[in-house]
């Protein structure tokens, strides 16, 4: 690959991730209910779950999609259920001024993180915006061990940069909540936009 080409990739995938759908949406709710710390794991997740369906893409292993179906579509389901889940237990949650929540027993890295994981690992269409997407900037057909770290290593840090931004940006804002009227508010907006991506991605065959 190019440097010009590399750019390009690194521009192109940052303004995909930066739309907003169910990761960044998962991302902005748990900084803003959490932190940033507990929100780095499920960005980590996320990560690492666009890197696997990235290598897959690469392999050209797509087929894998099709064979595994049932046991994305059952993935996918274990994390629509747990962001739900999660969503109903920031509704109920009684409140607490936000700079006085203990961020070691808010929530685990190890949770955030499958959280995260799942969440990408539950859409195999990942695998297929990879395989429509590579191409316009590189030849899968004829890819150096080179080009394939590189494009690994840009995935991963472009993913994980734009995630943990809004994460960052999240979790500024939640230092000014400290009315419990106003966390309460806060709890359960986060709780319907974690609610909302669950049904939605449960909703999706």
């Amino acid at each position: 690959m190019t440097v010009e080409s590399s750019l390009a990739l690194a521009f192109a995938l940052f303004i995909f991730v930066s739309i907003p759908g169910p990761g960044v949406f998962a991302t902005i709710a748990r900084s803003l209910t959490s932190g940033f710390r507990p929100a780095v794991g499920l960005v980590i997740g996320i990560v690492l779950g666009d890197l696997f369906f990235l290598i897959i893409a690469v392999l050209g292993m797509a087929v894998v999609g099709k064979i595994l179906g049932e046991l994305f579509y059952i993935i996918k389901l274990f994390g629509a259920c747990y962001l739900i889940w999660m969503g109903v237990q920031l509704w109920v949650k009684k409140p607490q001024p936000l700079n006085q929540v203990d961020m070691g027993t808010e929530s685990t890295f190890v949770r955030n993180f499958i959280v995260g994981f799942t969440l990408t690992l539950g859409n195999p269409k990942v695998i297929l915006f990879y395989l429509g997407f590579l191409p316009a900037f590189m030849d899968l057909s004829n890819l150096s061990s080179m080009d394939f770290v590189l494009v690994v290593t840009l995935v991963g840090f472009v993913v994980g940069a734009t995630l943990a931004a809004y994460a960052w940006v999240a979790a500024y804002v939640r230092r000014f909540f400290t009315n419990l009227r106003a966390v309460r508010i806060l709890n359960r907006s986060a709780g319907v936009i974690l609610f909302g991506t669950g049904v939605a991605i449960a909703a999706k065959r």
